[in-house]
């Protein structure tokens, strides 16, 4: 309670004064003397030419003024009460004048409150707010400078928030990069100070070294791969492609690989005529790294299934609904994308879906394997998934480990990128 009493006391304290100062009250006495004095010396010039003008009418005219407003009650009761109505005048005008001076105050000494707010934000408290509520008619004025403060705040927040993600990644990959090319300038320096290396052996070292050297370039390319990713402005090459033969050349890549395994690769595309607008290399990645997640910690896995089809805009809604997923807000798609890549293979702990797809992040059972890997193959799917504006998440079902993939669909290469600069 205490520390948050300080806190309150020295942000108080912070806050610059809205109080007049000395020297403001004795300019505001000033300024209120001043016209007051002007408007007396007028009305005194006023009641001195009306006083003439009468003294004018009587001995010029020789006439009586009362006698001849006497047919005329309205202007006889006003003549006979001129003075006093004289006075009113001058009274009213004056208490006009004092209100507007003080308006006129309020609405200085208002700007000059926001200008020190603003002054005291640009020598670097971004954390100072205008109290909009004693701002009066600028009220709007303060809460928008407030709101481009909060906006000012995020982005700072952002930015110390990606130094810190690359400062992170920069020690990461260079652990992950030492390691191997720990090893290849060892088994370098093993065959360099070895004279009497046989051929089966040098062989056998040579091969160690290009191992490591394949390694080392994953990683890289990895690392080139999520940077490239993380940005928002990077470009994309969209095109209309027919899935089903798209997948089958993915399934053609990998199925050497899937049969040493004992893995069978199946695909299943509904329509089978489906077309649909992505950047072909980009998915590939996004497929690519799937996969080799599977061969790599799906330990036991009988087959890999990729499972693509069109759902509308109701059956995307309905999905969100039923699973509590978060709702993409992409205007109207013609239809969406729903490509799911599952295996039966080892299964992940329900705390673990979400996390993985962090940077560098490695589940226990992944982090236990002997493979070699960088951690950033399932943030460079998100990331590029979310390039096409759309998303990705991972969850168990029926004894399988599922990744779906969610993209948007619209009917133009243009209506895309539209959507990409909003």
């Amino acid at each position: 309670m205490n520390k948050y009493l300080s806190e309150k006391w020295l942000q108080l304290k912070k806050e610059p004064k809205s109080e007049l100062t000395f020297s403001e009250k004795l300019e505001f006495g000033l300024e209120v003397l001043i016209y007051a004095g002007t408007i007396s010396f007028i009305f005194l010039i006023i009641y001195f030419l009306y006083q003439l003008f009468l003294v004018f009418w009587i001995d010029t005219m020789n006439i009586s003024i009362k006698s001849v407003l006497y047919d005329y009650p309205v202007l006889y009761t006003i003549y006979n009460h001129s003075n006093q109505i004289l006075i009113l005048i001058y009274l009213f005008v004056l208490i006009i004048v004092i209100f507007w001076i003080v308006r006129k105050n309020r609405t200085t000494r208002r700007l000059a409150s926001i200008r020190k707010y603003i002054s005291r934000m640009a020598q670097g408290d971004y954390q100072l707010r205008i109290p909009d509520q004693e701002m009066g008619d600028y009220q709007n004025l303060s809460q928008d400078v407030n709101t481009l403060m909060d906006s000012i705040n995020q982005a700072f927040l952002q930015r110390n928030e990606s130094e810190k993600s690359k400062d992170e990644l920069i020690n990461n990959i260079s652990h992950d990069i030492r390691t191997p090319l720990t090893s290849i300038m060892g088994y370098l320096n093993l065959i360099q100070d070895k004279k009497d290396l046989t051929d089966e052996q040098l062989k056998e070292y040579i091969d160690l070294v290009y191992a490591k050297c394949q390694n080392l370039k994953g990683l890289l390319d990895d690392l080139f791969v999520y940077t490239s990713s993380q940005d928002s402005t990077a470009r994309m090459d969209f095109q209309f492609i027919p899935l089903n033969f798209f997948l089958e050349q993915i399934q053609a890549d990998f199925d050497y690989q899937a049969q040493k395994l004992g893995i069978d690769l199946q695909i299943d595309v509904n329509p089978s005529d489906l077309e649909v607008l992505i950047d072909p290399e980009k998915i590939v990645r996004v497929l690519n790294n799937l996969i080799t997640n599977a061969f790599k910690y799906g330990k036991g896995a009988r087959y890999i299934r990729i499972q693509a089809k069109k759902i509308s805009n109701q059956e995307y809604e309905s999905l969100v609904k039923r699973e509590s997923l978060h709702a993409l807000d992409k205007g109207q798609p013609s239809f969406w994308l729903e490509m799911e890549v599952a295996n039966d293979g080892q299964l992940l702990d329900e705390k673990e879906l979400e996390k993985i797809f962090e940077r560098s992040y490695r589940s226990d059972k992944s982090r236990n394997s002997k493979e070699p890997g960088s951690g950033l193959g399932l943030a460079i799917v998100r990331n590029i998934i979310r390039l096409h504006k759309g998303d990705v998440h991972a969850f168990v079902h029926d004894k399988e480990l599922v990744f779906r993939i969610l993209i948007p669909q619209y009917r133009s290469r243009s209506s895309i990128e539209n959507k990409l600069t909003e």
